[in-house]
């Protein structure tokens, strides 16, 4: 037997948000790349609604629904790997001399959905900065073993696999997500600095905790520093603040910032989204946010 699970219909564009048209439908399917362990046999099989989305401004296609995320890297083990075969290997080599021949990339490459990071890192050679973006504790487990560093955002609050902390570098909650981590309020920096205390206890390696308009408190066991917030401009809409701080800091990173200039870099993108509408246009250019940090 197989039961639906929950799922997010997503009857607008993921990047730009026009109504997109169902134009592909191929049933119910299970999870792929999973190993089912025998314990798990008798249990029911999540399945999702497989089906394909066209936004007619764009040409662009997504799925139609989101699938839970617990179920589809974490409730079996999640088997597949980019460079699990010679073939897979070849083809990502390819692709990458591809991708270089018609494009000749320069400064940042991000992959989503990163998975063990083989094809990421066929740009790094080249001295292009290079990040990976992947959301299954699988992949957490295998970047850290050979050494990747790796970011954790917590967003939004809910519950997971404990096992997950001592494998985070960095993990970037906001208060709300904090206080459902620690089991206290966070509210002021001074309940911050006890969030990271609690953090860190439970095998993280910093805890940068962001704190809206008092900026983001960087944790670790050496130090324990506030970073202001940026004050930008007017504050139009700060829905995609968080999204903004942490793409700014991994990006930062990447490119060989030092830790806490790269916390500094992610509040100066934040400071500068929240001046704008919207979550995705409102993100800076690197232009605007190397002058706002010059200025101030």
């Amino acid at each position: 037997m197989s039961k639906i699970t929950e799922s997010n219909h997503m009857w607008q564009c993921l990047i730009t948000g026009a109504p997109v048209t169902k134009v592909l439908d191929f049933g119910q399917h299970a999870y792929a790349d999973t190993f089912i362990a025998e314990d798990q046999l008798k249990l029911a099989e999540p399945v999702f609604p497989l089906q394909v989305y066209l936004n007619t401004e764009s040409g662009g296609l997504q799925l139609g629904y989101v699938s839970d995320a617990k179920d589809r890297y974490n409730l079996y083990s999640y088997s597949y790997t980019s460079s699990n075969s010679n073939t897979a290997r070849n083809h990502w080599d390819e692709y990458a001399a591809t991708i270089k021949g018609r494009f000749n990339p320069q400064g940042l490459v991000v992959e989503i959905g990163s998975n063990d990071g083989y094809l990421i890192k066929q740009f790094q050679g080249d001295g292009v900065t290079a990040l990976g973006v992947d959301s299954s504790k699988a992949m957490c487990d295998i970047a850290k073993a050979a050494g990747v560093t790796t970011i954790f955002n917590p967003a939004p609050a809910a519950p997971f696999d404990a096992a997950i902390y001592p494998l985070v570098d960095y993990i970037t909650p906001n208060e709300s997500e904090a206080s459902s981590m620690v089991g206290f309020p966070v509210v002021t920096v001074d309940d911050a600095r006890k969030a990271g205390d609690a953090l860190l206890a439970k095998g993280v390696g910093t805890a940068l905790i962001t704190l809206g308009e008092k900026g983001a408190l960087f944790h670790d066991k050496a130090q324990s520093v506030l970073v202001p917030a940026f004050d930008a401009g007017m504050v139009i809409e700060t829905a995609g603040a968080g999204d903004a701080f942490n793409g700014g800091f991994a990006a930062a990173l990447a490119k060989g910032m030092e830790p806490l200039a790269a916390a500094r870099f992610g509040c100066a993108v934040a400071g500068i989204s929240v001046t704008r509408a919207g979550t995705a246009p409102a993100m800076p250019m690197l232009e605007e946010v190397e002058a706002l940090l010059n200025r101030i």
